[in-house]
């Protein structure tokens, strides 16, 4: 497991589309409060804590702080039981201070309490606002990413004999060190609320195509169980539960693929392809396909450097199951398999009859996509680039599809101006009115800026728009409004 900014964040970061995350933190945390119960004894309730050169007596402080104010809304909490559920609102709590945010996140049967804490001052400086529901989900994805390498705290620190949790602690160190180094905070705040995922439309007969492909590898290769697949860091398809969809997508696009195309584009690690019908590669398993790379790859793969990572994927019962995961990729399209650890083995030979499968087919289907994807995103940026000179976001919470103009590069925002702090912060509260409300709603609001911002809310789908500086008046951008839902969302909802 390894984290790294993708080149995509970074552009974002010289366009000041977002925030390094350490730029903003007071404190990041995990306490086990069942640990260090006796007097005395309070500092063995830390699992982990950032940064590592504050005292003891600051550590413990903080934390005790976080249980005072878990255990005071507990018992005013109307007499009903907390939920379990690391989803679920009420897992959260947020605390305003004069210089600070805090979020506190309950999970695995509230046994362990996560927790961080934002500098408002150095927020206001990097033109970040501070929205707490937002942030909870920052919090909930880095407990999601942990989990997803390493399995659940609970079971992490039962592993320990000697009660102490040294295991956990050690993952815990290993996990954040490098996770909070990466961690962008997005300035548009609701991007990550959503976090949801890039789906890409496909023409019926492509897709029936990648849904054969698929079904042919798990025919012929029993070991795989899921199965995910991405054009040009777009999601297409999948059978993995949805509760870890979102976690994989940022990995893979975010750190895994990056770091891979990187890697491709170094001279000593490029190998040309022989087969011109044949141009896929193993992301993870053996480098190339020759016997010593095979022999190499699967002699040590319980190695530091193994090529061949595992995540533990959610089961029916909401249980952790470690999987293979095999990445394999031709082309600008990527195939990720999922085969459970404790099952089948994963043999030299598995990897040698995969890739004499997927090299010539994926390579074929990945051809004919692009083709369609090239003729697709021509109408599409032509449209968008001919009507569009503002922001959008929109999310799908039932499929987890997020689309927006903030960072995506298919789309010309040169023209838009940036958008000031307090539009963020406008959006921010709109997003909770929206959250709170019925399942419909519609908004339309005018600042002193002469900014516009439209909402809207149907079956629990969402939509804000973002107009810069208009003097137009409450029916033209009603208008403006329409004709863009009419344009780009027809047949999915805001019929008008």
């Amino acid at each position: 497991m390894s984290f790294s900014s993708s080149p995509n964040t970074a552009a974002l970061s010289q366009q000041g589309s977002v925030v390094k995350a350490k730029d903003l933190l007071d404190f990041v945390f995990v306490t086990r409060p069942a640990s260090g119960c006796k007097e005395g004894e309070e500092h063995k309730k830390l699992m982990y804590f950032w940064p590592k050169k504050e005292t003891v007596d600051y550590q413990v402080q903080t934390i005790g702080f976080a249980e005072a104010v878990v255990k005071f809304t507990v018992s005013f909490a109307a007499g009903d039981e907390q939920p379990v559920s690391s989803d679920d609102d009420s897992s959260f709590r947020h605390v305003n201070t004069a210089k600070q945010l805090h979020i506190y996140f309950e999970v695995e049967n509230d046994e362990y309490l996560l927790g961080f804490g934002l500098n408002r001052a150095r927020a206001a400086e990097n033109g970040y606002s501070l929205h707490a529901s937002s942030l909870r989900t920052v919090l909930n994805t880095a407990y999601k990413m942990f989990r997803l390498f390493f399995g659940s705290f609970s079971k992490l620190f039962a592993s320990d004999e000697t009660g102490e949790g040294t295991a956990l602690k050690d993952r815990l160190d290993y996990f954040f060190t490098r996770y909070l180094g990466t961690l962008r905070l997005q300035q548009m705040p609701i991007i990550d609320l959503y976090s949801g995922v890039d789906f890409m439309s496909l023409d019926n007969i492509n897709f029936l195509k990648i849904e054969t492909l698929i079904a042919q590898v798990c025919e012929v290769f029993p070991q795989v169980k899921r199965v995910m697949f991405l054009y040009q860091d777009r999601l297409l398809w999948y059978t993995v539960p949805k509760a870890d969809v979102v976690v994989l997508y940022r990995y893979l696009t975010q750190n895994l693929l990056p770091m891979s195309l990187r890697a491709e584009l170094q001279p000593e690690t490029q190998k040309r392809s022989t087969n011109p019908h044949h141009h896929g590669k193993f992301i993870t398993g053996p480098p190339h396909m020759d016997s010593s790379s095979l022999l190499s790859s699967m002699s040590d793969v319980s190695s530091k450097e193994q090529q061949l990572p595992v995540v533990h994927l959610s089961d029916d019962n909401g249980d952790l199951v470690p999987y293979h995961l095999i990445v394999y990729r031709a082309l600008n399209a990527t195939i990720c398999l999922f085969a459970p650890v404790d099952e089948h083995e994963v043999t030299s030979e598995f990897f040698r009859n995969l890739d004499a499968l997927l090299g010539p087919r994926l390579t074929a289907v990945a051809s004919m996509v692009g083709d369609s994807f090239i003729a697709n995103s021509t109408n599409n940026s032509a449209l968008l680039k001919k009507d569009i000179d503002f922001h959008y976001v929109y999310y799908n919470p039932s499929s987890l599809s997020l689309k927006t103009t903030f960072g995506d590069s298919a789309v010309d925002t040169a023209k838009i101006p940036l958008v000031p702090s307090a539009i963020y912060r406008l959006v921010c509260d709109l997003a909770d009115e929206l959250e709170t409300g019925e399942h419909f709603g519609d908004v339309l609001a005018k600042t002193d800026g002469d900014w516009w911002v439209a909402a809207k809310k149907a079956n629990d789908r969402v939509l804000f728009l973002i107009f810069p500086q208009r003097s137009s008046g409450l029916t033209e951008v009603h208008d403006e409004v329409r004709r863009f839902t009419k344009n780009h969302f027809e047949g999915i909802f805001f019929n008008e």
